[in-house]
C-alpha cells in the first residue's frame, strides 16, 4: 500500500471518530497534558516521518506534530476498523535532525 493510501485511510478514519487510544498513550497524554480531543487534529495536521507498513498487527507511521510549541511524535497504526494512537514523545534532539531525519541515518549517508 502506498502512503498517500494511508494517509487517506487515516483522515477516513479519524472523521469517522475511529480513534482508539492505547493505554501507554494515554499515560503519555495525561503527562503532558494533552487532552483526547486535541489528538485527532495533531494526526491530521501532522507530517508523516515514517512509515512502517510491515507492523503488525496493523501498518503504522510516525507522526510529527506540535502542540503549544513543542514538537512531538505520534505512532499510530491503521488497521481496517480504526485508527489507534500507540505512543507519544517528545523527539529526543540528540537522535534526531530537525525532528524528522534520525541522526543516525545522516551519520551512515
Amino acid at each position: 500500500m502506498k502512503v498517500d493510501s494511508f494517509i487517506n485511510i487515516k483522515r477516513v478514519l479519524l472523521r469517522d471518530g475511529s480513534l482508539i487510544v492505547s493505554n501507554h498513550a494515554q499515560i503519555r497524554l495525561f503527562e503532558k497534558n494533552i487532552k483526547n480531543e486535541v489528538v485527532k487534529q495533531l494526526i491530521k495536521d501532522g507530517e508523516l516521518i515514517e512509515n512502517y507498513k510491515d507492523d503488525f498487527p496493523c501498518p503504522s507511521q510516525l507522526i510529527l506534530g506540535q502542540y503549544q510549541g513543542d514538537h512531538l511524535h505520534l505512532v499510530i497504526g491503521i488497521c481496517e476498523d480504526h485508527v489507534r494512537l500507540i505512543t507519544v514523545y517528545s523527539p529526543d534532539e540528540s537522535k534526531w535532525v530537525n525532528y524528522r531525519v534520525r541522526r543516525g541515518e545522516i551519520d551512515e549517508a
